[in-house]
Formats: structure tokens, C-alpha cells, sequence
């Protein structure tokens, strides 16, 4: 039909009857892109379609695109629509292509969901991601969506220039002016801000099949690295927040500290270097206009250096006298005792995983466990951690939604079952050691302290429910760039409810320590170890030590 209304268009122009106050209604102004790719396609002379369209001008001459670059914007887990970063197109001038830091000559493309801020966020979270809301493109000043990253959010932002030609960088934003007021569904996981980058792209790049180089879920990071992949991005800058730069103040005054001694003013100034109101150091200057050279070393958290997300792990070990092999798959994202480069320092996010367990045991044995369980199936598993004594703002909490095996210590010799569960965290948690010199990271070592709270079901259990409350702790330890280790002790109550069952319990503390170690042997595998330890007297195996190899894709 596009070709019918071009061919129509010939002829009306050749007859000289389109008149300039309807010329905004022509199809060369309302699908300039497409027009452009069919004269090209099909050589048809350009001189037969001349027509002016005064908005698409006006358009073009205000966004005066001639260069783009992908703004990546960490994780943040305190909001967790962002929990899995965000990319947006940085569109500059003439004049921010001379000079970078001339952040107000560019404007931002950002593809995001035209959500209803009135919906509480389980209605936001599932209308987002199964296209219950519409699309929405916006196009801003730059720096106003940059301040929001670096200011609001404390999160680092990385550019990099794509290796786009003039004329392709044109053709992209014509194909933008056609689609950029289209109401379309919007899923969170498939049709996102990462996804509508690769699209942008294949629109000019066809023969490279972007986007269907990444068929299940399109996550911002993957996006990046999948660019990298393809020799798409010319170059790469790091900007970091406004509490990187305050931290490294922090980490600096703090080294002074140990070499020159405790002097009286030093616990109000740590206080003043840490608090974003008394310190306004920033990334981009007071006006908002323009972007400073950073003055600090590169943090690791390039996203194009991470670990693939996608993970398969098989492992070994033994649960009381019983042998078995473990099998896991999990879609996304990254652990505390993952390889950290390219993430948010101390992220902690797990989603869309299970595992199966295959024991070796005799069926004809009374009570025995059975030959294959389902271990494990996490439909979210994270822990925000933001250090108190860190300039990072923010609480330390975490949640589950999962259904696990656990031991019910309600009754004598219980045996594991498998429960729906859901969790919440809440508590404090406290960086230490020594940060790289220079950097504006935090010193490497966390431990944290949690109040919990837990509901769990099913039909196992005693009563077919147990909640429960108490207190986590743990401490996070990295050994050097490839081994790291987590030690934990969890110490919950539960209650069962009333039983009219007299060797049954309806309440008791069942304290749990476990022991994690990991040695990465490249960017894509890693050996890691296992242990954890229940302090209960009524279940049937107490300890379940496994080593499992785990694979990166």
C-alpha cells in the first residue's frame, strides 16, 4: 500500500498539485523513512518527490541529530522497575559532537512504559509485563534524563558511541518521527528500552539481524555486549554518580586517616563527605549543561565485562547419608559469590531459576528420600545492599518468591518438603577493608545484619503452613579477583499453629549456618562449594555439603 501511495504521490507531484499546506499529510512526511528506502530499493528519481514538511523540518532541525550513543544506566535495585538497568539513545548536535561535555546541545530517546502512577506496583509489575500498558517514546533534554541517573538514583552511567555512518544516524531518527507517537503494548521483558535499540538499528543494518540474536528475554546489559560483539560501538566513557564520587572523598580522607592518625575532626568530616546535601560533588556541572571530566579511576562495573547471565550448573555432594547430583538452570541474573566485574558492586539479584536433585538411594528403604526431587524453583531472589558507613543512600532489604525444600523441625526425623515461600528482608549492612586507590568503589569486604520475615506452604509440613521471624547475618569476604566466600547464620522461629498432635511441635527455632566458596576458572565457569548446616534435632539430615561446576552463556 506504502508503494501504491508513493506511485500516487508521483503523480501528484508531477502534476503540482500538492499545495504546502497539506504537505504534512503527504506520505514522504508521514513515512519519510520507509519513502527513503524504497526510492533507494527501487531507484526511483528523487527529483519527481519534492515536497516540503513543515513539521518533520522543525522536528529535525530541533533534535539536529548527526551522532548517536547508548547511555547505560546500572542496576538499581531500591526501585525495582529499574532492578534491571536502562538504556536510552543520547542524540547529538553539531556542536556536542565537537565537544562532549556540552551535554545541553544533545537530546535523550528514551523508550519506556506509559504506566498509570496511580496502580500499586504488583498491578504496575504485571500490566508491564504483559503488555497491559502502552509504549511510550520520549525525547528530552539529555542532561535532565543524565542528572536523574547520576543525582536522583546514584547510579553510574556508561556511553558508547555506535559506529553509525551520517546518513544512517538520518535514517533512524526518520524512522523514529514515524513510530514515536504509535500506541504499542509494552513488555517489560521482550519489547523494552534495550529491545527498541537493537530495532533502531536493524532498521539501518538489516543483514545483521540484531534483535534476533536475542530471542528470549532482552536485557539492557546484553544488549551492549551483544553491540560489542558486532563491532557496533566506536568508543566508551564512564560517568560516575554523584555517591561514587563522594565515596572516593571518603575512601581517600579514610586512607589519610590510617597513615596520619585519628585527629577530632575526622568523624565530622566523614560525615560531611558522605551526605548529599553537605557535599554536592558531581559529574556534571552546577548549571546542569555540562558533563566534567571525571577525576577518579574507571569503576568495574562496564557491563560489557560481566559474566553472560544465563547460568547451568551441575554439582555433587552429599545431604546426611544420602549421595546426589544436583541440575540447575537459572535465566538470570548474578549472586553475591558470582564474578563481580561489570556489575554493581555487592548486586545481588536471582530470577527464573530451578533445580533438580537425583538421589542415590534404595526406594525399598522406609523413609527414604525419593530418587529425583524438584530442589528448587526462585521466581525472585535479591538483597539491595547499601553500606551505612558507604556514601551510597538507600536501605539494606531483600525478598523471595520461591518454592524450596525445607526440613520441618515440627516433628521427629521430619523429612524435607517442598513449600511455596515468601520472604522479606530488612536491616543493615557495613562495607570494610581496603578500596582500590583512586577508585570510587567501596571497600570490598560486606557484612549485614537482617530482620526477616517468612511465610511458607504446603502440604507436607506439619499443619501445611509455618511463619516465621528472626534474624540473618553474614559477611561477604573477597579472597582476591577469582575466589570469594560467604558465611551465614540464619536463626528464624517458626510456628506452626496448635497441634492436637502430641511428638508435634507448633513452634521452635531452627537455626541454619551456611558456607558458600567460589574460584572462578574464566569469565564463563566456576567451581563452588556449598555447605550448609541445620541446628535442629528433629530432622532427618542436618548437613548437605555439594561442589558444583557452573557455566556461564
Amino acid at each position: 500500500m506504502l508503494l501504491v501511495a508513493l506511485a500516487n504521490e508521483v503523480a501528484t507531484t508531477n502534476n503540482r498539485i500538492v499545495k504546502k499546506n497539506t504537505a504534512n499529510s503527504s506520505v514522504l512526511c508521514r513515512f519519510p523513512a520507509r519513502s527513503q528506502w524504497l526510492t533507494d530499493t527501487l531507484n526511483i528519481d528523487k527529483t519527481a518527490l519534492q515536497v516540503d514538511c513543515p513539521k518533520l523540518n522543525e522536528w529535525m532541525q530541533k533534535i539536529a541529530p548527526e551522532q548517536l550513543s547508548i547511555m547505560f544506566a546500572q542496576e538499581y535495585l531500591d526501585n525495582p522497575i529499574s532492578a534491571f538497568a536502562h538504556t536510552l539513545l543520547r542524540i547529538d548536535s553539531k556542536a556536542s559532537v565537537a565537544d562532549p561535555s556540552q551535554i545541553h546541545h544533545a537530546v535523550a530517546l528514551n523508550y519506556t512504559v506509559g504506566g498509570n502512577p496511580k496502580d500499586n506496583f504488583v498491578v504496575y509489575a504485571i500490566k508491564s509485563m504483559t503488555g497491559g500498558y502502552d509504549n511510550l517514546i520520549e525525547i528530552d533534554p539529555y542532561p535532565e534524563k543524565l542528572a536523574k541517573y547520576l543525582q536522583e538514583d546514584e547510579r553510574d552511567a556508561w556511553t558508547y558511541q555506535l559506529d553509525l555512518t551520517p546518513a544512517e544516524v538520518q535514517q533512524i531518527m526518520l524512522h523514529v518521527w514515524e513510530t514515536k507517537d504509535l500506541k504499542l503494548p509494552y513488555y517489560f521483558t521482550t519489547d523494552n528500552c534495550a529491545s527498541e535499540i537493537l530495532r533502531l538499528i536493524d532498521v539501518v543494518r538489516p543483514q545483521q539481524h540484531l534483535l534476533s540474536q536475542l530471542p528470549y528475554a532482552v536485557i539492557p546489559s546484553d544488549v551492549v555486549q551483544l553491540l560489542d560483539d558486532e563491532g557496533l560501538l566506536a568508543s566508551t566513557n564512564y560517568t560516575p554518580a554523584d555517591s561514587t564520587l563522594r565515596q572516593a572523598q571518603l575512601n581517600k580522607v579514610k586512607e589519610q586517616r590510617e597513615q596520619f592518625g585519628y585527629h577530632n575532626s575526622a568523624k565530622q568530616t566523614i560525615n560531611e563527605i558522605k551526605s548529599a546535601q553537605l557535599n554536592a560533588v558531581s559529574s556534571m556541572s552546577a548549571d546542569g549543561q555540562t558533563l566534567l571530566q571525571p577525576t577518579i579511576a574507571v569503576s568495574d562495573n562496564n557491563p560489557i565485562d560481566r559474566h553472560p547471565l544465563q547460568l547451568a550448573h551441575m554439582g555433587l555432594g552429599q545431604r546426611g547419608d544420602n549421595n546426589y547430583i544436583d541440575l540447575g538452570l537459572r535465566a538470570g541474573y548474578h549472586d553475591i559469590l558470582d564474578r563481580p566485574s561489570g556489575f554493581p558492586q555487592f548486586f545481588d539479584l536471582e530470577g527464573a531459576s530451578a533445580t533438580l536433585r537425583l538421589y542415590d538411594t534404595d526406594n525399598d528403604t522406609a523413609n527414604q528420600t525419593n530418587s529425583v526431587v524438584l530442589q528448587n524453583v526462585t521466581l525472585i531472589r535479591g538483597r539491595s545492599f547499601n553500606p551505612v558507613n558507604s556514601a551510597k543512600k538507600g536501605k539494606t532489604w531483600g525478598a523471595s518468591i520461591e518454592a524450596t525444600r525445607v526440613n520441618d523441625g515440627s516433628q521427629q526425623d521430619g523429612r524435607d518438603h517442598l513449600v511455596g515461600s515468601l520472604g522479606y528482608e530488612s536491616g543493615w549492612s557495613w562495607a570494610f577493608g581496603t578500596p582500590r586507590t583512586g577508585a570510587g568503589e567501596m571497600p570490598p569486604q560486606l557484612c549485614y545484619t537482617f530482620l526477616s520475615g517468612t511465610a511458607q506452604a504446603g502440604r507436607g509440613i506439619n499443619k501445611g503452613f509455618r511463619v516465621g521471624a528472626g534474624v540473618n547475618a553474614g559477611c561477604r569476604y573477597q579472597i582476591n579477583n577469582q575466589l570469594r566466600a560467604q558465611a551465614e547464620l540464619q536463626l528464624p522461629y517458626w510456628y506452626h499453629g496448635s497441634s492436637d498432635e502430641s511428638n508435634a511441635r507448633g513452634h521452635y527455632w531452627q537455626p541454619i549456618s551456611t558456607l558458600g566458596l567460589q574460584y572462578d576458572i574464566d569469565k564463563k565457569q566456576a567451581l563452588r562449594i556449598n555447605a550448609n548446616y541445620e541446628w535442629q534435632d528433629r530432622v532427618d539430615a542436618n548437613e548437605d555439603v555439594q561442589l558444583s561446576y557452573r557455566r556461564y552463556f
